[in-house]
């Protein structure tokens, strides 16, 4: 007889806090701007938390086994399967963590500054997130697939 047991570990992503320091903002030149809106320059620091909630699931014990492949079973689990599902839930977790990244955006008036700042934040926040997150994905999936035998001869 021949039992193949999986683990299945997956990470939900919180997609990262930011929080952006006061920006500094000076006039600047060297921007088509009409005078009504100057051209101005912030400069900051975008700061971002992020936190993944990892998920760890364990297969059942397979039916019609006996005491003896039972214990077999059990061990395997908690030696062999369940260490494996945790190096993934540590692999995952490596998408925990704050950074820090300075900013400079220039824009026309208050108003004009304010969206270009949104909008340049919030790509900085997105492209970083994705790319944690999938490096965190690949660094997890890399050390798959997991076969391993277990010893069913009692």
């Amino acid at each position: 007889m021949s039992v193949s047991l999986h683990g299945e570990t997956k990470g939900t992503y919180d997609g990262g806090t930011s929080v952006v320091g006061k920006p500094k903002v000076v006039r600047a030149k060297d921007c088509d701007c009409s005078d009504e809106d100057p051209c101005l320059k912030a400069t900051g620091t975008l700061e971002v938390t992020y936190h993944v909630d990892v998920d760890i699931r364990m297969p059942g014990m397979p039916d019609g086994l006996s005491a003896c492949q039972q214990r077999r079973v059990r061990v395997f689990l908690r030696d062999v399967l369940g260490p494996h599902e945790q190096d993934h839930a540590r692999r995952l977790r490596k998408y925990n963590g704050t950074t820090r990244r300075p900013y400079s955006v220039t824009g026309c008036g208050k108003a004009g500054l304010e969206s270009e700042m949104a909008s340049k934040l919030q790509e900085m926040h997105d492209t970083e997130a994705t790319a944690r997150a999938d490096a965190a994905d690949a660094d997890s999936a890399s050390i798959d697939p997991f076969n391993r035998p277990i010893d069913l001869d009692c």
